[in-house]
């Protein structure tokens, strides 16, 4: 079961900090604890109806577990985050085309990686909607955004920001290997990128969303952490995957780009060497497999909470960079190598467990 002392403590932490910066922030502090009481209130009836069906995980050669256990834990969170986010941005008046563009995309993805998760479907299938619903809100979402400042003709800068943002999508799908390392990671980036945007006041849709997201992933971590009793599934970490990738895509375009490289800079490296060293090997990169560092470490002998807390202490470091560059911005350089040092050092340490 989760330290809930200790990670309660983390979770209600930023709020004090809020509060100091902005007079409404009470109401987001309902908002992340709305999304983590919903979540953790229909994960026990999720984990019956999952036992029921036998949508289960069952473990083989590659897993990181030795029970079958119940996958589809982003039937709580997803809805959950959707619930809460609509609720509060209609509380606050600020329903808008953005929202209601974000919220059927992670919607549709949802339902079509449940279905993954249930028939399996086609790998090229499941990439084509993929790939139409972030080309789709890349367009919409962030018509404006740059990342050469005009050095590269906008389409070809779209095209490029739908191939990183479906890149992130499907990494985060990959990293999903461990009782509670994504719900940690969620939680961090999701009050990680809160933190930054209300810290500027950069309030929106973002902000509004966010929170949920932070929330949602708190109140699933009560039932994923060591041993787990239920996961995520495609249908958690796929959305999740998009909706943090939207999260850090909207920092960059209120101009944080380097703390946008830095919130996820760990699930970043870790799944892009994976992937190059399996590509320099030879070996199908779209094929499940345990060769993840994180996973490294685990048949090492390490605990699925110590490598758990290990990634998620350096996701806490590398916000805690990103929220330093949004204020010297002229030193990201410097930032961006402490940041690779912290990181190199992680994935050193989890590859030469002996």
């Amino acid at each position: 079961m989760l330290p809930l002392k200790g990670w309660s403590g983390f979770s209600v932490t930023p709020f004090f900090f809020i509060w100091q910066r902005y007079d409404g922030g009470m109401e987001y502090a309902i908002a992340f604890f709305c999304a983590a009481t919903l979540t953790g209130a229909i994960v026990p009836y999720l984990i019956r109806f999952l036992h029921a069906r036998q949508v289960m995980d069952i473990p083989n050669a590659r897993s990181n577990h030795t029970l079958p256990t119940p996958r589809g834990g982003g039937l709580a969170v997803i809805p959950a985050i959707v619930i809460v986010s609509g609720c509060f941005a209609l509380w606050q008046h600020s329903v808008n085309h953005d929202l209601l563009i974000l919220l059927t995309a992670v919607t549709t993805l949802a339902l079509i990686s449940f279905l993954d998760d249930l028939y399996n479907l086609s790998a090229v299938l499941r990439l084509i909607i993929q790939i139409v619903v972030i080309s789709a809100c890349t367009f919409l979402l962030f018509p404006t955004i740059s990342i050469t400042n005009g050095y590269l003709p906008p389409i070809l800068e779209k095209l490029i920001l739908i191939g990183t943002w479906l890149w992130f999508v499907n990494l985060y799908n990959f990293m999903d290997g461990i009782d509670g390392i994504t719900g940690s990671e969620t939680l961090l980036l999701g009050l990680g990128s809160a933190v930054i945007l209300m810290n500027h006041q950069q309030l929106g849709i973002p902000l509004i969303v966010a929170f949920p997201v932070a929330g949602a992933a708190l109140g699933f971590l009560v039932w994923n952490w060591h041993p787990a009793k239920i996961f995520l599934g495609d249908v958690g970490s796929i959305p999740l995957g998009f909706l943090v990738g939207w999260l850090m895509l909207s920092l960059a375009d209120h101009g944080y780009w380097t703390a946008a490289m830095l919130l996820p800079a760990y699930y970043l490296a870790d799944s892009s060497l994976t992937l190059l060293r399996r590509l320099l090997a030879g070996k199908p990169i779209w094929k499940p497999h345990s060769e993840h560092f994180y996973q490294q470490a685990i048949r090492k002998g390490l605990s699925h909470h110590r490598v758990t807390l290990t990634v998620a202490t350096t996701g806490l470091g590398l916000w805690l960079l990103g929220f330093a560059s949004t204020y010297w911005p002229q030193e990201s350089t410097a930032l961006l190598f402490t940041a690779g040092l912290l990181v190199c050092y992680v994935l050193f340490r989890f590859r030469s467990l002996k």
